[in-house]
């Protein structure tokens, strides 16, 4: 059995040792893990580590990007608790001084090796020209310092 890769690093397929296969079937999406590299004589060697499905959904490219890029997606107890307490629906007492620009179709400006994703812009033609709106998230808002949330974004 062969994994024909996402990755464009890796040139060749990479043939599955006969006790790496586990549940997979033939056309699934995969996550392999190199055990041997290849040589002059034979391809490189790996074992399927996780099976991710069958068809390309969006949760599916989600799930190759936190592998492919290996991006950290699981958290201690207690910054999954206080990501919970962090209130979905943001009251009008909770806006303060700023303004909300919520309603406005933006854009994001990050990167895509961005970290985080608090950067965004708007731009609408006027009777001048254009109007461009450059919005920054408050995080410091619903992240404070020194909390375990904090802590693991760091």
């Amino acid at each position: 059995a062969y994994v024909d890769p996402d990755d464009k690093r890796v040139q060749r397929n990479v043939q599955i040792a006969p006790d790496g296969i586990g549940e997979a079937r033939e056309g699934q999406l995969v996550v392999c893990e190199l055990i041997a590299p290849p040589d002059a004589r034979r391809p490189a060697i790996g074992k399927i580590i996780a099976v991710l499905g069958d068809k390309l959904t969006p949760s599916l490219v989600v799930e190759m990007a936190i592998h492919g890029h290996e991006l950290p997606h699981e958290f201690p107890q207690e910054v999954l608790d206080e990501a919970a307490a962090v209130p979905l629906v943001v009251e009008p007492q909770m806006i303060g001084g700023r303004v909300d620009l919520r309603q406005m179709p933006l854009v994001t400006i990050d990167g895509e090796d961005a970290k985080d994703f608090d950067d965004a812009v708007y731009c609408e033609p006027n009777v001048d020209g254009f109007r461009l709106v450059v919005a920054i998230a408050d995080v410091s808002n619903y992240v404070r310092p020194g909390t375990p949330l904090d802590d693991e974004a760091q």
